[in-house]
């Protein structure tokens, strides 16, 4: 599975005799990663909601009790 894309530039500047040659990398994720990541942090999201609904439930049964 590829998460990480990484694409490569070379510059070239030649001067007389003299050449120098420079190498720019950029990464980036790719679609599936990016859909871990939104997969993963809405599943977290909700299982904090579910967390703190119960315990607001659990508090208000505890305060109301007879």
């Amino acid at each position: 599975m590829e998460f990480l894309t990484a694409t490569t530039t070379y510059t070239q500047i030649c001067q007389g005799n003299f050449c120098a040659q420079s190498a720019n990398t950029v990464t980036a994720l790719t679609d599936k990663a990016l859909d871990l990541i939104n997969f993963f942090s809405q599943l977290l999201t909700a299982s904090f909601a579910i967390g703190f609904g119960l315990l607001v439930i659990i508090i208000l049964l505890l305060i109301f009790k007879s």
